[in-house]
């Protein structure tokens, strides 16, 4: 089952704040990719509230898959099989929506 995510204007993506404009994220655990965000579901404690995401409950695409994967495999600090990824951790998926 394939569900299509709307993409976000540019106006849109230039209006969010810009830790939530970052596609790949480095942390200490790895690489984190996110260019899809928001989330129908409202909890307090999600991690989108870091990056001012308060409001937004449909999820929107800041780009496509496939630029998403080309901003991932040409990040500086990515090595092929050897980065650890995570994907979509500040879409609430911990939350188990999909």
């Amino acid at each position: 089952m394939m569900t299509r995510v709307a993409l976000l204007s540019r106006d849109q993506i230039d209006k969010l704040p810009e830790r939530a404009r970052e596609v790949v994220e480095y942390r200490k655990s790895g690489l984190s990719l996110n260019h899809i965000q928001d989330c129908p579901l409202g909890c307090a404690y999600c991690i989108r509230h870091t990056y001012g995401l308060w409001d937004q409950r449909v999820p929107r695409a800041l780009m496509s898959d496939a630029q998403a994967v080309e901003e991932l495999v040409t990040h500086r600090y990515f090595q092929p099989h050897v980065t650890p990824v995570q994907v979509f951790n500040r879409a609430s998926m911990c939350c188990g929506w999909t």
